[in-house]
């Protein structure tokens, strides 16, 4: 990653937050230095919503999936009925005639 698209990710995530170094200096008029910014004790907080966000989405895209293999399983179940059937009517016309019923002939 380019230390601009750095940059601008961490800026992203300062005005997501409405926290940080940048947006510290933009309301106080005071000059923010951050060496290292693993120090930062404001990063735990952001990484835990961070996280927690992601664990929301991980859920949701679960529970999509979920919904989506009943989808198909229910899919499958109709086409597997349509089968058996297309196959009974199959195997109803290939039986010789004298063992398939005949609604012509008297006694049937």
């Amino acid at each position: 990653m380019s230390s601009a698209a750095l940059a601008a990710r961490v800026d992203e995530i300062q005005y997501r937050e409405r926290q940080g170094p940048c947006l510290d200096t933009l309301r106080d008029g005071a000059i923010v230095q951050m060496d290292d910014l693993t120090l930062d004790r404001r990063r735990e907080a952001i990484e835990s919503r961070q996280a927690a966000h992601r664990l929301a989405r991980i859920r949701h895209d679960a529970e999509h999936l979920r919904a989506r293999i009943a989808d198909a399983k229910r899919r499958a179940d109709v086409r597997i009925v349509r089968s058996t059937a297309r196959i009974a009517a199959t195997q109803e016309t290939l039986r010789p005639s004298a063992t398939r019923s005949d609604p012509l002939r008297p006694g049937h």
